[in-house]
């Protein structure tokens, strides 16, 4: 069933995703740390998958991650990381990897997957 405009406004708010903003990851590329980047380059990757938001948040004196939220059911999310042990990789918020940070598309994949309701 589609949501109302004011259901979409609440689980906006409730993952602190701006509704009316511009888009940050273009002005902020030129500032961004290795795991930024990587993480900016699976957001990429997410974009193309419908069904799914996400926002890179950069904590002060923290190290970023990537919000994925479902847009159909918001208690589905995770908070993604990026990290280098040899090369980068994307891990979930417990620590597991994911996959390599060089192959986004991949991850973006494994990460929807594992945010979508089972039908």
């Amino acid at each position: 069933m589609p949501r109302s405009p004011a259901d979409r406004a609440r689980r906006d708010a409730l993952h602190d995703f701006p509704t009316d903003t511009p888009d940050e990851s273009e002005r902020l590329s030129l500032r961004l740390s290795p795991e930024a980047a990587h993480l900016e380059a699976l957001a990429k990757a997410i974009d193309v998958i419908p069904g799914f938001r996400h926002k890179l948040i950069s904590p002060i004196g923290g190290e970023p991650f990537l919000r994925v939220v479902n847009s159909d059911v918001a208690q589905l999310a995770e908070d993604v990381r990026c990290g280098k042990s040899v090369d980068y990789v994307f891990a979930w918020s417990w620590g597991e990897v994911i996959g390599p940070a060089s192959e986004p598309q991949r991850a973006a994949e494994a990460i929807t997957r594992v945010l979508s309701p089972k039908r």
